[in-house]
């Protein structure tokens, strides 16, 4: 995991959406900021579609897990490479997103580093078949 901080912080007055989700994804593939589109400016139906081919692209697919639904990370995957989704201090009613081993949160790309307070979802990543792939 290479740590990459977000370039456009969440301002919803201004018709900006923040790009955490994008740094993590960029952490984790350990690929520049640029080569990561931006998901979350795109609209609601087509960003999850155009997430699901980027993540094809890399042998991939995304495995949800709600960790606020009591689920939990099994203990042997401690030292997967998670995006957790959740709440923060600093902006309790907006979604962020922190690079994480397992549950435990290892990058926040916000330029505070100051991680969730409160994590709902994690996003594991499975490997699928190379034939699989585009």
């Amino acid at each position: 995991m290479k740590p990459v901080t977000q370039e456009h912080m969440h301002d919803p007055a201004n018709g900006v959406n923040g790009d955490c989700f994008r740094a993590c994804l960029a952490s984790i593939f350990e690929e520049p900021l640029s080569e990561v589109p931006h998901f979350m400016a795109m609209p609601e139906v087509e960003w999850w579609f155009s997430f699901l081919d980027w993540l094809a692209e890399h042998g991939v697919a995304p495995l949800e897990i709600r960790i606020d639904d009591g689920v939990g990370i099994p203990a042997h995957l401690d030292n997967c490479a998670t995006i957790l989704s959740g709440y923060t201090r600093r902006n309790p009613g907006v979604r962020h997103a922190v690079v994480g081993k397992g549950e435990r949160q290892v990058h926040d790309p916000h330029p505070s580093r100051e991680g969730l307070a409160e994590v709902c979802t994690a996003w594991l990543f499975v490997a699928i078949a190379p034939e699989a792939t585009p």
